[in-house]
Order: C-alpha cells, then structure tokens, then sequence
C-alpha cells in the first residue's frame, strides 16, 4: 500500500504545478542545472532541474525541484520572454531511442515563481539537443537546437508569434556534416545572429558558421526605432556574476541567464575544481 501511495504521489507531483519559494528583487541572472538525488522507494537515482536567481547580491538557495524524472535529463536552459513569463527548456531520454525537447512555463505571481506542466516541444528526429532561447528586438521568442538522426545533425530554429510556435525551419544550409553547439545574440543592428559549430573536411576540423534573421518591421522608422532601444541600453556583463557555489564541478555545461539584456542574454558557464568560472 505504501509503495502504491508512493507512486501515486510521484505521479501527482508531475502533472501538478510546481511552485518555487518566495522571491524579491527582480533578477539580474538565473541559471538552471541538472542534480542527481536518491529517493526513498526508488531503485533508480532521480534527475531533477533545479533553479536559482541572483538578486541582491546573493543567490538564491535552490529549493523544491523545478522537474523530476527517473530518465536522462540534460542541456536545461531558462530564458525570459516579452510577457515576464520564464520558458524553460531541457532534453530527457525516451528510451533508446533518443532525446526528446521539452518546455515548461513559469509565471510570477506573488513573489512566487510559478510553473506550468510540461510539454513535448519537438521529437522531429532521435536526438534533441543542446536548445537555446532569446528574445529578438520585436519581442518574439526564438528556439534554436541540435537535431541529429541517423546520419543528419544539423540546427533547427522555431519562433513563437502571437502564442503559437512556428513550423521548425533549418538554419544550416544541406550538407553531410555534423552541425552543434548553437548559439545566439542580438547585434546593435536589432539581427539575431546565430552561430554554430561545422566540420569543415577541408580543414579537418569544425569551423564556426553563421546566419543573420533581420527583424520583419513595416518602415526604416519603425526599425530605427527598435535600434534606437538597443542603443540606449546597457547589457548586465556575466563576469560582474559572481559565481555560484552550488553548481556541480565540472560536470556539465551550465548557461547563466541575464533576463535584463537585450543583446547577450546568456553566456555558457561550468564551474572549475578551483570554484572559478570558464
């Protein structure tokens, strides 16, 4: 009976809303990373994603898991969209059969962060990897992610507009090589700038490729005005962070989120056996 009550209250707990405790000040970072745990019952160690946020001049203390899971979960990232809300996104194991992207959506209310179910964001291939988000200048959410099937890896991009996603375009022109490790800034011209890491037969190594989306506006007024905010704006620079103590050592890869920048919006972190960032 007891085990039964176990696993209904597992259950329960993640099909329910997950509630973080109480915050202040508005953020100036947020990271999300993967922790390993024990739990009583359970044969198998449970993989949980946990959230902090730095605000006055202190991290907060990683309360109740944001997710948890007997599968594989890796890559989580945490981004802010135009609306406040905090998209979350992260890739857990089906199987043998690969990962698959997943997104949950928090909410402030109360000085509570508070979190929705969880959706499937995309399956298109065996392996989903590696997602990243930001915020272009028009205030439209951009997913940008590793797809690798049997023999393609290559980068993939949805945005959302007016709440639905877009169907999943290819940033990488077709080719037969592996394409990774995504990333993503806005330039001061208000262009997402994309960039990817691509193996180069020529050099026999991986080279970094890129692709620029220009922002869809109606006039030059109305992107002069878009450039204008970005110009007047001043990016939080992830080195004026202090690091994080309670971050695993040297085990996985660990994006810090700055909500309030509008170019840089986050920057790839782990930390060293010496407690230092790189």
């Amino acid at each position: 009976m007891q085990d039964y009550k176990l696993k209904l209250l597992n259950a329960l707990a993640m099909l329910c809303v997950v509630c973080s405790p109480a915050f202040g000040a508005a953020p100036v970072a947020e990271v999300v990373w993967v922790n390993q745990v024990s739990v009583e019952g359970k044969a198998e160690l449970q993989n949980q994603i946990l959230y902090s946020r730095f605000s006055d001049d202190s991290w907060s203390t990683p309360g109740v898991a944001v997710y948890q899971s007997e599968k594989a979960l890796v890559t989580p990232f945490i981004a802010t969209q135009r609306d406040g809300s905090k998209l979350l996104l992260w890739s857990e194991a089906r199987g043998a059969s690969g990962f698959a992207l997943m997104t949950m959506t928090g909410t402030m209310v109360d000085d509570k962060l508070h979190w929705s179910s969880v959706d499937r964001f995309t399956d298109m291939r065996a392996y989903n990897l590696g997602a990243i988000a930001v915020v272009d200048v028009q205030g439209r959410t951009w997913v940008i992610w590793v797809s690798e099937g049997q023999e393609d890896s290559d980068i993939f991009a949805s945005v959302r507009e007016e709440g639905e996603w877009s169907t999943a375009q290819m940033v990488n022109s077709e080719n037969d090589v592996p394409d990774l490790n995504p990333m993503a800034v806005i330039d001061p011209e208000g262009e997402l700038n994309i960039t990817w890491s691509s193996f180069s037969y020529d050099q026999n190594n991986y080279v970094e490729l890129s692709q620029r989306f220009k922002p869809e506006v109606s006039s030059s007024e109305a992107l002069l005005k878009l450039k204008n905010k970005l110009v007047t704006h001043v990016d939080q620079a992830a080195s004026e962070v202090p690091v994080p103590e309670f971050l695993p050592i040297n085990s996985q890869l660990i994006r810090l989120h700055m909500p309030s920048n509008s170019l840089q919006q986050f920057a790839n972190i782990s930390r060293r056996f010496d407690g230092q960032l790189r």
